[in-house]
Parts: structure tokens; sequence; C-alpha cells
């Protein structure tokens, strides 16, 4: 390849690499604290859910579906197919939680009648450690998060999600190299653990460490090969690196995951048009 393609691919790649960049908050443009507040509260109750505290899980969805509702009813235009598909998502997760809790109306047992099981049931040790580290993780407390969890390994040292989490908290705290340091055990542990590879690749995108975040982006793509959001990191990566053939090949899966028809799946495919487009007119095949 001579020097004036490889100019052209390296200006190419800067330019659509601005634009995958972009992208991936374009879906926050105009009303985006309505989106980021009701999507916080998603992820909250994703968290709460986690540490098997069902409770607290439907609390935040109901938080999350409420936002969605009333940034549906203030902007309608505004990325409807996206907003619908998270409304959606919260109201799954309600009936299933819904449908594994008692009804509110159980009776509570007088002294000497046996309590039904689901009124018996306490959250473990470890599940309450986890709970406590989440609550202090979201009030930025991230020191005593992180004892928590690092409680809740005391019992059990393959807990997975305490590990992401303290990794989690190293990352907001910026302190990156420990976050590396808890992914790394947590893979160790459980060599496929998806989102312990997704969040380490993240890191070591943020570092530049490209070739690394390619690395762990693929153990994501093994240990879960329909996760959406590997597939469209992976692909950014791979033009980054100029493997076009393979960056296309992402982003197209990562649309069909996606929804062809989300903003997220059109946006995997102009990307990948682009792609094609840019090798057209270099003469690549």
């Amino acid at each position: 390849m001579g020097k004036r393609l490889q100019t052209a691919i390296s200006i190419a790649g800067i330019v659509l690499f601005a634009i995958y960049t972009c992208s991936r908050v374009a879906a926050e443009d105009g009303p985006k604290e309505m989106y980021k507040a009701s999507y916080k509260s998603l992820l909250e109750g994703e968290m709460a859910q986690a540490a098997q505290d069902s409770e607290k899980a439907a609390v935040k969805w109901d938080e999350a579906l409420e936002k969605l509702r009333e940034l549906q009813k203030a902007h309608p235009d505004w990325n409807r197919l996206l907003v619908e598909s998270k409304i959606r998502e919260c109201e799954a997760a309600l009936r299933k939680e819904k449908g594994d809790q008692p009804s509110k109306t159980v009776k509570i047992p007088e002294s000497g009648e046996k309590k039904p099981a689901a009124l018996e049931k306490k959250p473990s040790e470890i599940e309450q450690h986890l709970a406590a580290g989440n609550e202090l993780a979201g009030a930025k407390k991230y020191e005593e998060a992180i004892a928590e969890y690092e409680k809740a390994l005391s019992i059990d040292p393959n807990c997975g999600i305490a590990y992401v989490n303290t990794a989690a908290c190293y990352e907001s705290m910026d302190k990156d190299d420990d976050a590396v340091r808890v992914l790394k055990k947590a893979i160790q542990n459980e060599p496929d653990y998806a989102r312990a590879h997704f969040n380490l690749g993240r890191i070591y995108l943020k570092k530049d460490m490209i070739d690394m975040a390619v690395s762990e982006y693929r153990g994501a793509l093994k240990a879960n090969p329909d996760d959406p959001e590997a597939h469209w990191e992976i692909a950014g990566m791979y033009f980054m690196i100029k493997k076009l053939d393979d960056s296309i090949k992402h982003y197209d899966r990562a649309a069909e995951l996606f929804g062809e028809t989300t903003p997220e799946g059109l946006e995997a495919i102009r990307n990948s048009e682009k792609i094609k487009l840019l090798k057209k007119e270099m003469g690549v095949k």
C-alpha cells in the first residue's frame, strides 16, 4: 500500500472515528438531560437486580418509566424508537419483578401460623453487602462502596458483580489502573465474564491501548456473541487499525442486533456504508 493511500486512510480514519464517537452520544441531543436521568434510573435498577434487591430495582424501574413517559409526552418526535424501546424494557422488567414478589395483600401470619416461603426469605450476607455498596456508589461515596464490595468478596472470592462494581468505583475516582487490576481478577476467576471484558476494553480504549481494547471486546463477544454494544465498539476499533472488512462486518451485525430502524441501528448502517464507499474510492477490495 502506497504512502498516499496510507495517508488517505489515516485522514479518513480520523474523520470517521469522530463520527463514530459523536454517534454514541447522538441520542442525548435535544432533551438529553431528561433521557440521561431516565437511563440513570434504569441502570440503577439493573444494579439493584444484580444485588438481588428486588424492591429497590422495582422502585428504580418505576422512576425510569415515569421519566421516559414524561420525555415522550414533552418531546414526541425525539428519538421515538429509542424511547419506546426503553419504555418496553422498563415495563418488561417491572412485570418480571412483580411476578416474583408476593402480593401486597398477603396476610401477615399470626403467632403460630406458618409463614409463606416468600415472606421468610431474607437477603444473604453477600447480597446485603452488594446492596449497601450500590447505595453508597450511587451517593458517590466510592471508597465506602468499595469497602462493602470487598466484604462481599471476603465471603465469596468469586463474586463477579462485586469485582465489576468495585472497578466501576475506581474508574469514577479516575483510578483506571486499579480498575484494570480488579477487572483482570474478575476475568481470571471467570474467563467468560462478558461484562468484565467489555468494561476492561472500554478502559483500554480511554488509554489509547487499541490492540488491548480489541482483545477485550473479542473476549466480550466470545462470551456473549449477541451483544450489540460490543459489536459497535469493536467495529470502531477495527476501523482505527484499518481492518475495514472486519469493521464493516461488526457494524452490520450491530445494526442487526440493535434493530435496523432504531437510531443506533441506523447509525451502524451509515458507518458501514461510509466504510464501503471509502474502500471503493481508494480502490481497496
